[in-house]
């Protein structure tokens, strides 16, 4: 991976004004002003309604929403109380209230508050593992689902059918990821003769073809017999070295399955809703 050098601050030259170019906005932070305007548009109150309830002019309301005056603590108590706001909100010291709680809400707000350590720390606990168990549900439920047929007969194990016809597989359920949406089978793995790359009980991805590059992991039928191994030059070749490698002749009967694309994983079974 290639490391990005980032110069320092210091480094770089002042920023050269663009000749007739605007200069950029500030970003908007939050004032009492907009606010204000805000809650009395949210009302559909015009500024003399304000005015008039207040018993001031027009243009102190204009001035205040403009940011261009600020009205004292006495007249902001009475905007809180019109506009049906806190303080913190039409100061803009918050942007969750109390008041935006449900009941349920408040009283586990409540409960919450009475918590020694030890307690807030087992809440965080549950939350945080609840909070992965619904993103994960989302996204279970959000994946593809493709067919694979899966071969009751393991390789490496006596005769091994893997073709489409008969009944010697059942179809299972898979969720659609890269591999499993280029594979057609699933072969179970017998023996330890591939160890350290395949152990017994692996399931492995198969996609079907006839030919396949030395070097490549596969299953094959040699004179019926099913195995999973890697091709080499004239021979079969098993990574367990106490196993010796399976050569043929001429006169067998070798045939390509498949060529392994990887390992099914439990998570990759799809689960039924």
């Amino acid at each position: 991976m290639r490391k990005l050098l980032i110069p320092s601050p210091h480094a770089l030259p002042d920023p050269q004004p663009i000749e007739g170019a605007r200069p950029a906005p500030e970003a908007r932070q939050p004032s009492l002003g907009r606010n204000l305007r805000a809650s009395r548009e949210r009302l559909g109150l015009q500024q003399v309604d304000v005015a008039e309830h207040l018993r001031m002019t027009g243009a102190s309301v204009s001035n205040w929403e403009k940011d261009a005056n600020v009205p004292d603590m006495e007249t902001l108590f009475k905007l809180c109380k019109l506009y049906d706001v806190t303080l913190d909100e039409l100061t803009g010291f918050t942007t969750t209230t109390y008041r935006s709680l449900s009941m349920t809400e408040r009283q586990l707000v409540e409960q919450y508050r009475k918590l020694d350590p030890h307690g807030l720390q087992m809440v965080a606990s549950v939350m945080k593992m609840e909070v992965e168990r619904m993103q994960a549900e989302a996204i279970r439920k959000a994946r593809q689902i493709v067919q694979l047929r899966d071969f009751f007969m393991p390789a490496s194990a006596g005769i091994g059918e893997y073709l489409p016809e008969g009944d010697n597989y059942q179809w299972l359920s898979v969720y659609q990821t890269p591999e499993t949406e280029r594979a057609d089978m699933i072969v179970h793995v017998s023996g330890d003769s591939m160890r350290p790359t395949l152990k017994d009980g692996d399931q492995l991805l198969i996609q079907q073809t006839e030919t396949l590059s030395v070097g490549e992991l596969g299953v094959f039928l040699v004179n019926g017999d099913g195995y999973v191994k890697e091709l080499g030059k004239g021979c079969l070749v098993s990574h367990n070295r106490k196993y010796k490698d399976i050569r043929f002749s001429d006169y067998d009967d070798v045939r390509c399955v498949g060529r392994v694309l990887g390992l099914l994983d439990e998570s990759d079974i799809a689960v039924e809703a």
